[in-house]
């Protein structure tokens, strides 16, 4: 491991450094969320932050439906092209971004009476979802002009973009919500959804001279067939986790769900903030190596050797203050969560190895292949949940977590392997190996005393 590490020192302190860019952004933009939720629950009541809630998530589901992850799959496309094609597909980007929110936005608008009595039960919020559909426009604009700063490597004004607008969108969130009260909840998520487009606006992106339109058109057809795909994937994943919490709801009852859900959050998503921040670093700089097999197989080794030595220490704190933990970010009655928590993120190493092996098949942009493995591991965290949750409860769906990313990191590495010749050096794969066992014996060893 350590020759990975030495001929790559440069490489490690870039990646350190994007790490503490955006794992700063990412703490302020939670500490922002947590203040504005904290205070506008004391001004709009649990009815108001219901109602903010609701539209908060039906939109975002409509985003990530419609949008075809135009992000993702722009980022691959403009990193992964030679210098002179970068202009077309920076314009592919663009045209993407446009279309998908124009299409978007009229759906939406079409939709809002149908919106508003499936999410409300009424037609009371018809002209609420109206007013929201600019949002679909001005989300995939901002959407493409994220991911054209991203391929470029232009991190640090990506982060202040990310920054300035989660700071303003607050600020503004907490004056209107104090002078407006429920009345203020549709304007808010509009003037947040438009002072994230207008931080990145400010980002100057070079304009590209006319070019022909058959390329542009040929480069934006393969954004949205790798954007559908990277769509249906994550559709696979998003059924099973709800299959899952339904199941749950219909045999132990709502209470149960609800501390299932703290303990996943904590392990999946507050911990997945260090993936998030370093993805925004690995992803285009894979994407630019994909097709020469040897850079490729070096940049996945040296990820996954620091990733996973940033996440083992990590891994231990949150396994010995797991109730600490939970009484900070929940409170006092998710304690039985721990049982759920302390299982689960022995996995983290694993999905941290397996996490950069998925982000080679996209960069391939082999979206079939993406598809498969995720529906695989959909389809594991299913079948081994249910049984385990009726034999160990919380414990066992923890259990069940942990299988699922054994073999989500079987099936990426076998399909790197087999379908673009990209294999782990043995010494990393034992240093994955290592800290997983570490982390179980940890675990093992804090339920023993």
């Amino acid at each position: 491991m350590g020759k990975i590490i030495k001929t790559g020192d440069g490489l490690t302190g870039r990646v350190l450094r994007a790490l503490g860019v955006f794992g700063s952004i990412e703490a302020i933009t939670m500490l922002c969320a947590v203040v504005r939720t904290k205070l506008v629950a004391l001004w709009i009541g649990t009815a108001g932050v219901g109602i903010l809630s609701l539209f908060n998530v039906t939109m975002e589901m409509l985003k990530t439906v419609m949008h075809l992850n135009l992000r993702q799959s722009a980022v691959r496309q403009i990193a992964s092209a030679p210098e002179g094609d970068r202009p077309c597909q920076l314009t592919a980007t663009r045209r993407c971004a446009m279309l998908l929110g124009i299409i978007s936005a009229l759906v939406v608008a079409a939709l809002s009476p149908l919106l508003s009595r499936l999410t409300f039960g009424s037609g009371d919020y018809t002209w609420g979802f109206a007013i929201l559909s600019l949002t679909m426009l001005i989300s995939a604009v901002a959407s493409g002009r994220m991911a054209i700063l991203q391929a470029l490597d232009r991190l640090r004004d990506l982060a202040k973009a990310t920054l300035w607008a989660a700071l303003l969108s607050t600020a503004a969130a907490i004056v209107l919500f104090y002078l407006y009260g429920r009345e203020a909840i549709v304007p808010v998520l509009l003037i947040s959804a438009a002072v994230s487009l207008l931080m990145l606006l400010t980002r100057r992106i070079p304009r590209s001279e006319p070019i022909e339109r058959r390329p542009i058109n040929e480069a934006m057809r393969a954004m949205l067939r790798l954007g559908g795909w990277l769509t249906a994937a994550m559709g696979v994943t998003l059924i099973a986790d709800y299959a899952l919490r339904v199941y749950l709801n219909s045999t132990a009852g709502v209470a149960t769900v609800g501390t299932f859900q703290a303990g996943y959050t904590i392990a999946n998503s507050y911990i997945g903030v260090i993936f998030t921040a370093i993805a925004m670093e690995f992803f285009p700089r894979l994407s630019k190596t994909i097709n020469r097999r040897m850079m490729t197989r070096t940049i996945v080794a040296h990820e996954i050797a620091l990733v996973t030595r940033l996440m083992l220490p990590m891994v231990i704190i949150f396994m010995l203050a797991d109730k600490l933990i939970i009484n900070i970010l929940y409170s006092n009655e998710f304690a039985a969560a721990s049982a759920y928590l302390n299982v689960a993120v022995t996995a983290t190493i694993l999905r941290a190895a397996s996490w950069c092996m998925a982000y080679v098949i996209i960069a391939k942009g082999d979206g079939r292949a993406y598809v498969v493995t995720e529906t695989i591991s959909a389809i594991t965290l299913i079948c081994c949940s249910i049984p385990l949750w009726h034999t160990w409860g919380y414990a066992g769906l923890g259990a069940a977590y942990l299988i699922q990313y054994i073999v989500y990191m079987i099936v990426t590495a076998a399909t790197c392997r087999r379908r673009y010749g990209i294999t782990l050096p043995g010494r990393v794969l034992r240093q994955v190996t290592l800290f997983t066992l570490i982390s179980i014996a940890v675990l093992a060893l804090k339920l023993m005393l």
